[in-house]
């Protein structure tokens, strides 16, 4: 019938796995970026356990919480599974940020990232992703978009990002549009529903039990429960930015 993985963090948690270098997990100025509570998620992951229960009688839902949503813990439930849901936070620095280098006389110097993967520049946040990074510069909880196209998602029928930014990227002379839905699309994921730009925590929570029961319950194909959960948003009243961010790719 079915399985899915749903994960949700809390970025403050320590965690026992490093994951990515993270550059583009910085701002501007090149300062570690902290990733804040996303209230909903927690309700958001609640509501979809639940009906993915109602409708898969004999489907494994497994839902990873807290300190339990680190990087090894993702990456070793995902493989196998038909359904994917990450209500976490992404993120996405263009190239031609600042960061500070230790130089040969031990010096901070500022650099500009200009060449860097590409699929570096973004990522999504797990627990311990607003831990201090360890003495290579790795941040636990932080698994890059080159850390996701390593995964093992080749059963993944829709994998969903409910993230801010997880279709920002940046374009490379022979290459594809490097971005967090490029990177899962490229794991294997024959789906991945994302959004366009930042969105609201709990609009999100909102729009996702929508798109799931008319995926689920109602037995649409992913494009066409996308297209009803973007008019049940309209009917309510919900804002543009809420729901009109969200796009799903593949075919």
């Amino acid at each position: 019938e079915g399985e899915i993985v749903m994960a949700c963090g809390k970025y403050r948690e320590r965690a026992r796995i490093a994951g990515g270098y993270g550059i583009g997990a910085r701002d501007r100025a090149g300062q570690l970026r902290r990733f804040g509570v996303l209230a909903a998620s927690g309700r958001e992951v609640d509501a979809l356990s639940k009906l993915f229960k109602a409708c898969f009688a004999s489907g494994d839902a497994a839902v990873l919480r807290g300190e339990y949503a680190h990087t090894a813990g993702l990456q070793a439930a995902v493989t196998g599974k038909r359904f994917i849901h990450l209500a976490t936070h992404g993120f996405f620095r263009p190239e031609g940020i600042t960061m500070l280098v230790l130089t040969a006389a031990s010096n901070s110097s500022p650099i500009a990232v200009t060449s860097q993967l590409a699929l570096a520049l973004c990522g999504i946040a797990l627990a311990g992703a607003n831990t201090k990074p360890d003495r290579f510069g790795r941040r636990a909880g932080i698994l890059t978009g080159e850390e996701l196209l390593q995964l093992d998602l080749g059963a993944c029928e829709l994998l969903t990002l409910a993230a801010c930014d997880g279709a920002r990227g940046v374009r490379r002379a022979g290459r594809d549009h490097a971005s967090l839905r490029a990177a899962l699309s490229g794991a294997g994921a024959r789906y991945v529903l994302s959004s366009l730009w930042k969105v609201d925590d709990a609009g999100t929570a909102r729009f996702m039990e929508d798109f799931y029961r008319h995926l689920w319950r109602d037995g649409r194909s992913a494009h066409d429960a996308l297209r009803h959960a973007q008019r049940d948003a309209r009917k309510r009243g919900d804002k543009f930015r809420d729901w009109a961010a969200w796009l799903v790719f593949g075919i």
